[in-house]
């Protein structure tokens, strides 16, 4: 059975996230995986299936992405399969906005895993429609931490000319990565004020 035939049962308690358009599940069957279903008809699963095919095609490090699989179907749609960014223990990553929050992460910690992943997007001109600390989430493998972008890789504009112009697709890392350091800042003043 090729993956767009099989036929996949969700429900409520497999939900791992909601965002505006989509909403994400565990996958019942394979644990590696998650299904992102549309609330309503959109152009995201689209755009980032394109996108990922693009970088692909460059050769680009998609180590720090979660990667798309294929397509399904489901009991309430169709789906699209990414990878599931897990811990090595087996829990499902927290995103970053989480490990603030929770303080699994010390200030220090957020700068250091921030400022990686801002080397490696600007290192292979990889363009993020909605940076935000709630679409990276923190993996902990074998001692080590890293962070991974697991939504909103596509073109943050209408100019289809910034997903294949290096130059371009930096400058508008450059500006989007503003936007998400003042988000972090906020998170961070707005947990650091609860506990105190």
């Amino acid at each position: 059975m090729s993956p767009m035939q099989e036929s996949i049962q969700v429900s409520d308690s497999l939900i791992i996230g909601t965002g505006r358009d989509r909403v994400c599940y565990e996958h019942p069957i394979k644990p590696e995986l998650c299904i992102k279903i549309a609330k309503k008809r959109e152009k995201q699963t689209r755009r980032e299936i394109l996108y990922q095919w693009i970088l692909s095609i460059r050769g680009v490090d998609l180590s720090l992405i979660s990667q798309y699989q294929y397509m399904c179907e489901t009991n309430v749609g169709k789906g699209a399969v990414f990878e599931l960014i897990r811990n090595e223990n087996g829990d499902v990553s927290e995103t970053l906005t989480q490990a603030i929050k929770n303080h699994t992460l010390t200030r220090e910690q957020v700068s250091e895993l921030t400022q990686n992943l801002k080397d490696y997007l600007t290192q292979n001109a990889i363009c993020v429609r909605d940076l935000s600390p709630n679409n990276i989430v923190v993996q902990k493998l074998a001692g080590s931490t890293k962070p991974i972008i697991i939504d909103g890789v596509s073109n943050p504009t209408s100019n289809p000319l910034v997903l294949l112009t290096p130059y371009l697709a930096r400058r508008s890392l450059k500006k989007s990565w503003a936007s998400m350091q003042n988000k972090i800042n906020k998170l961070h003043l707005k947990y650091s004020d609860e506990n105190s």
